[in-house]
C-alpha cells in the first residue's frame, strides 16, 4: 500500500520528494514503527551486548585512569 503511495507521489511532482527531503521521511517512520516489535530473543541478546559494551567500557575506563608504570 505505501509504496503504491510513494510511486503515485513521485510521478506527480519528480522534484518535490528529493528537494523537501520527503523520500528520507517514510524510513524514518518505518524505522520508528519496527522497533517495539523486537522478539524476546532478539530484545534479550541487545541486552546482553549492552551488558557486555559497559563492562568493557568500564574496564578500559579503569585501565586508561591508571598511572603508567615503566
Amino acid at each position: 500500500m505505501k509504496p503504491a503511495v510513494d510511486s503515485r507521489r513521485s510521478k506527480s511532482v519528480p522534484a518535490a520528494p528529493k528537494g523537501d527531503g520527503a523520500g528520507k521521511r517514510p524510513s524514518t517512520n518505518s524505522q520508528q514503527q519496527n522497533q517495539p516489535r523486537k522478539t524476546p530473543m532478539q530484545k534479550e541478546r541487545e541486552r546482553k551486548i549492552q551488558a557486555d559494551n559497559q563492562r568493557l567500557l568500564d574496564r578500559l575506563i579503569k585501565i586508561s585512569n591508571r598511572k603508567p608504570q615503566f
